[in-house]
């Protein structure tokens, strides 16, 4: 951590002391109690549609869109998961990654118990690999908030971390407030992967925090697939619409 990013961490943890973003008890972010209320999602619907599905995109949508399966932790209406999303992104507090990915953790141990996520148990060719930011929005966050969730994901489940084999080589709007259509122009030929990584018969797990209409998920999955990933997947810790995103940011 570098000098300008301990001010601003100085700063922030005298504007927020640390407690319960739940209930106030000191010195968490998120207590024990407030965690256990959480309810993880234990739904399976197509990432494009959204019409109830077995685990993956069903057939109609495949011509659409890149993403094979889509895993959803937690609800988003959840007021408590909206403010943990809000402190994390955008009152930057990274220490929220770990509450927040053992939410994402929990949704994967309903998957791993009843075998619904085949790429769990690929070990040697399955990968997680983080929404990658452009290095200006890094510079000025002082982290990526999916690399901090993905390698705690990665460690949890023994899958292969590879945080730098997507590149993020456009700078690019904020995509708040745009429409679909001009979310996924914002983001074309935003992203490369690394052509010199061995991509035969990997799997790919991405890893965001909030999905709304897939653009950014899905731009980077038609790059992986493009240098050679055979399946990829993307995990969020919740999906809201295009309204809630608004909301949040402007909160």
């Amino acid at each position: 951590m570098n000098s300008a990013q301990k001010i601003k961490k100085f700063i922030i943890d005298t504007i927020f002391p640390v407690s319960c973003i739940g209930c106030g008890s000191d010195d968490t972010w998120l207590c024990h109690q407030c965690f256990g209320g959480i309810a993880i999602n234990k739904e399976m619907s197509c990432p494009e549609c959204r019409l109830a599905s077995s685990t993956t995109t069903c057939n109609p949508c495949k011509a659409t869109i890149k993403i094979d399966g889509l895993i959803i932790s937690t609800k988003y209406e959840d007021k408590l998961v909206q403010n943990l999303i809000k402190s994390f992104k955008y009152n930057f507090i990274p220490e929220l990654a770990r509450p927040l990915s053992k939410i994402m953790i929990k949704r994967l141990y309903d998957f791993d118990n009843n075998s619904h996520f085949p790429i769990l148990y690929n070990r040697s060719g399955s990968i997680i690999i983080p929404v990658p930011l452009h290095k200006k929005r890094l510079l000025a966050r002082g982290f990526n908030q999916s690399a901090l969730i993905a390698e705690m994901l990665a460690n949890q489940t023994g899958l292969e971390y590879q945080p730098d084999i997507i590149t993020r080589i456009r700078f690019t709007q904020t995509q708040t407030n745009l429409s679909r259509d001009e979310r996924i122009q914002n983001l074309k030929d935003a992203f490369v992967a690394d052509q010199s990584f061995n991509w035969s018969g990997k799997n790919a797990i991405l890893v965001d925090d909030v999905a709304t209409t897939l653009s950014t998920l899905n731009e980077c999955a038609g790059v992986l697939k493009k240098a050679g990933c055979k399946e990829v997947w993307a995990m969020v810790i919740a999906r809201g619409s295009q309204d809630d995103l608004n909301d949040i940011t402007l909160k």
